[in-house]
């Protein structure tokens, strides 16, 4: 990503502000045109289709929780041109879904601009993101751990963990998880360097989470 805002034109929130454009669809970046997508700013609760107030959403874009991230996909059917969900104390993770559909969405973190427009939305906005594809080399490493003098050869074992993370919001990725996997592998790797095990041991750090 090369940029992500959030331009609300006038009143208390007036300025530009930094946001986050969610995983691709696909391989269709969260990209907008040069000009943005603009309109008014609508809370929409929970998202649910049945509480969405459809006269006042169809072409405008749609704000709601991340903790409410499972009905991103209602707004859009009621005409949503555009979705923020907003960081708060009960965001979780969501996973990330493969679909084939550009569905622009984006992520503002807790705080201040996240608070204002959970209450009250705002009049006008527009959402500006740029970004491309980009080739990078990554970078595997692995150690081999060689077993105890024996005299029956024995098959190698393999343990693989990611050293990098990933996140369904680009630009925000949370390491806890995969810097607990590679801790617990470092670990195991430094005690059986001092205690030879009776077969090879191969450890494996990947990079480039859920693309290697």
């Amino acid at each position: 990503t090369d940029s992500a805002t959030l331009e609300i034109a006038d009143g208390p929130l007036a300025g530009i502000h930094p946001i986050h454009p969610l995983w691709p669809d696909l391989v269709r970046l969260n990209t907008t045109p040069a000009a943005g997508l603009s309109g008014r700013v609508v809370p929409v609760g929970a998202g649910e289709y049945g509480a969405l107030p459809l006269n006042e959403i169809k072409g405008q874009i749609a704000v709601m929780d991340m903790a409410n991230a499972e009905n991103w996909k209602n707004p859009f059917a009621a005409g949503a041109t555009a979705l923020l969900l907003l960081g708060g104390p009960d965001t979780h993770a969501i996973p990330v879904e493969l679909q084939p559909l550009y569905f622009p969405r984006y992520y503002v973190p807790a705080g201040p601009l996240a608070d204002a427009l959970r209450a009250n939305g705002a009049a006008r906005a527009t959402i500006r993101c740029a970004g491309r594809w980009r080739e990078v080399e990554a970078v595997n490493l692995y150690a081999l751990v060689l077993p105890m003098k024996t005299d029956v050869p024995r098959p190698a074992v393999c343990y693989a963990a990611a050293f990098d993370s990933m996140s369904t919001v680009m630009g925000v990725a949370p390491g806890a998880d995969a810097a607990v996997d590679s801790a617990l592998l470092l670990n195991l790797l430094r005690d059986l360097a001092e205690r030879p095990p009776r077969q090879p041991v191969l450890f494996a750090f990947a990079d480039a989470y859920a693309f290697n």
